[in-house]
């Protein structure tokens, strides 16, 4: 009896936190983004991408490089996306159910919004190349700041994408690569490594 009572206790708690998150969603006013031939920023760049592994089509390419720094405003609001607390207390719950009651796509869900915002806006300063480069700052500061080691993870990679725009990030990615406690040194050190060499070859795009 007090496992049902229990039960039903969380998947309350879980409704409620759905609910609030859709009812938040629905409140929230639309974006403006720059648009290239009729089509949104994020339009052109919602197939393919960085962390996707699957490069941009080149149509996309020359879109996001035609609106140029004029993306840096959007692409940086959507890589600082935090997972709401909303989500993130529903998904902690939701990870404590039985297996039986769980389905992958409602957790994908909790946490989506979040990380399908990051992946769009990696791809977006990924295709604008040395353009990219006043972002740099903002994301280095992402990297150690963000509550999320996904996030991190992902900002850390596209910096090493970046190449020699990325620049400005190698004390923190030179200092990160030789911390033993931290996860990301290998990473840290791989994107280093990645900038480094588009430096020693002369490399601009």
């Amino acid at each position: 009896m007090m496992r049902v009572m229990r039960r039903r206790r969380v998947i309350l708690v879980v409704g409620a936190c759905v609910v609030a998150g859709i009812l938040g969603v629905a409140s929230w006013p639309a974006e403006r983004e720059p648009e290239y031939q009729g089509k949104k920023l994020s339009e052109w760049l919602d197939c393919g991408g960085v962390l996707q592994g699957r490069a941009l089509p080149e149509e996309a390419q020359r879109a996001v490089q035609h609106i140029g720094t004029n993306a840096l405003p959007c692409l940086m609001r959507w890589v600082a996306c935090e997972q709401s607390a909303w989500s993130q207390k529903a998904a902690d719950v939701y990870d404590r159910w039985p297996s039986s009651l769980r389905a992958g796509f409602f957790r994908e869900w909790l946490a989506g919004k979040a990380e399908r915002r990051w992946e769009v806006a990696m791809t977006g300063l990924d295709a604008l190349g040395s353009d990219a480069a006043p972002a740099v700052p903002q994301l280095v500061r992402l990297a150690k700041e963000s509550r999320s080691f996904r996030h991190r993870y992902n900002i850390i990679i596209l910096l090493g994408s970046m190449g020699s725009a990325a620049r400005p990030a190698l004390p923190f990615l030179t200092q990160l690569s030789g911390d033993p406690k931290s996860d990301l040194a290998r990473i840290a050190f791989l994107a280093a490594g990645q900038i480094e060499r588009q430096l020693a070859n002369g490399y601009h795009e």
